[in-house]
């Protein structure tokens, strides 16, 4: 993919986090107001029953008390769920066990796949993860991109749980999840963050972007940061402690990309994420020496982009030879491709030129001053564009305005 690198300004951005399409398959996941929907397995070294005080996101889950005279590794309740044969699925759930208990428990999730209706005829199994000695914190069991059989048309999701010898345990499952990959998990979180950068740019410019991961919940959240730019994607994977936030310096940088490009961020826990990109003054220079010079904008969920035929409009443009320079860019956080049509206005509406955009999915795309490039604007004050989505899903379009002198940009966002 090619993207404009030279001459950039960055774009700073507050990423308001949105929820992960939610195609659960279960019926009753997450244990609102009772136990409807799951078959128990009846059985003497346990019981089931509805907690109305516990849960990992929410008030109610599923609590397993258990009282057994021998080491169990046990299915306790499960449900029936049709499925697409040769499909790769996702599946977890919370599970938290408290501090104190004789036998320390330990949880996961199987899943049985089956060729015939309402689950029969066996034809494979899939594990999850599993719980560690970890009392008294909720915690993730997952599996990801695990397909089913050829001939599958059913799969039974069913929670087991583990003690080492007989005792009492207690254990609780919430927030169960199982369906198609990449859609799964009710609670995760999936946002963009229009364009991070490691590049130089114009007038000794050095474009840097921290990026901010705030986890407020009571689990683990385990992340995926996609990075789309010049040689391809880059990523990596890391994780945030409940009620912590980590900050990371020079994002690109650390996860060895370069240049300019978005940023995906993938989480199973809902995060509060934030962006700032700026101008990082060499550590020689005169005036503020390793000074950074940057501004934050809000950057909208990936549902409120704009799709065709839909326009909006980025106002307060300049550009001058010296004084101020401008730069607009595009990011397509669609599943498809898009093309955008850009026109440049001065401030008496007269239109001075055109451009289109192609974006494929995840693009970020910048035309460096592009009424100086496109237009010959030396000393114009008062320019804006329109930016129209001819196809596609999920565009935003962004500008800045960076102050010549010092490298300061101002950040504008779209307006529908």
């Amino acid at each position: 993919m090619k993207r404009i690198v030279s001459a950039l300004a960055l774009f700073p951005a507050l990423a308001v986090v949105g929820t992960a399409t939610a195609q659960n398959l279960l019926v009753n996941p997450g244990f609102d107001s009772d136990l409807s929907g799951w078959s128990i397995f009846p059985s003497s070294s346990y019981t089931v029953t509805w907690t109305p005080t516990k849960g990992a996101n929410a008030l109610g889950a599923a609590q397993i008390d258990v009282n057994a005279v021998a080491a169990q590794n046990t299915y306790v309740f499960q449900q029936c769920v049709t499925v697409s044969p040769s499909t790769n699925y996702d599946f977890g759930a919370h599970v938290k066990f408290p501090s104190g208990v004789a036998q320390i428990p330990t949880a996961r999730l199987q899943v049985e796949w089956y060729t015939g209706g309402g689950c029969s005829g066996v034809d494979g199994s899939s594990p999850s993860s599993s719980t560690v000695n970890s009392p008294d914190t909720w915690q993730n069991v997952t599996a990801t991109s695990r397909m089913s059989p050829s001939g599958a048309t059913g799969a039974k999701v069913s929670t087991v749980f583990q003690t080492p010898a007989g005792g009492t345990s207690q254990l609780w499952f919430d927030d169960i999840y199982f369906g198609p990959s990449g859609s799964t998990n009710p609670t995760g979180t999936n946002t963009w963050v229009p364009v991070a950068s490691h590049n130089p740019g114009k007038a000794h410019s050095q474009w840097r972007s921290d990026l901010g991961l705030l986890n407020p919940g009571a689990v683990v959240a385990n992340v995926q940061i996609k990075f789309y730019g010049t040689g391809g994607v880059v990523s990596t994977t890391t994780y945030v402690p409940a009620k912590t936030q980590s900050i990371l310096t020079d994002v690109v940088g650390q996860i060895g990309g370069a240049n300019s490009g978005a940023l995906q961020i993938i989480s199973d826990q809902a995060l509060k994420v934030t962006a700032r990109s700026y101008n990082l003054v060499a550590s020689d220079a005169g005036c503020y020496p390793n000074g950074t010079q940057g501004q934050d904008y809000p950057a909208l969920l990936t549902s409120d982009g704009l799709s065709a035929p839909q326009s909006a409009y980025l106002g307060g443009l300049s550009e001058s030879t010296a004084a101020y320079r401008c730069n607009i860019g595009l990011v397509n956080t669609g599943t498809g491709s898009a093309t955008v049509l850009v026109e440049l206005f001065d401030g008496a509406g007269t239109k001075l030129t055109d451009y289109t955009v192609t974006l494929n999915p995840g693009d970020w795309k910048q035309e460096t001053q592009p009424f100086f490039n496109k237009a010959g604007q030396t000393a114009m004050d008062r320019g804006y564009a329109k930016v129209t989505v001819q196809t596609g899903s999920g565009v935003f379009a962004f500008a800045s305005v960076v102050d010549g002198l010092t490298n300061d940009p101002t950040t504008v966002s779209m307006q529908r």
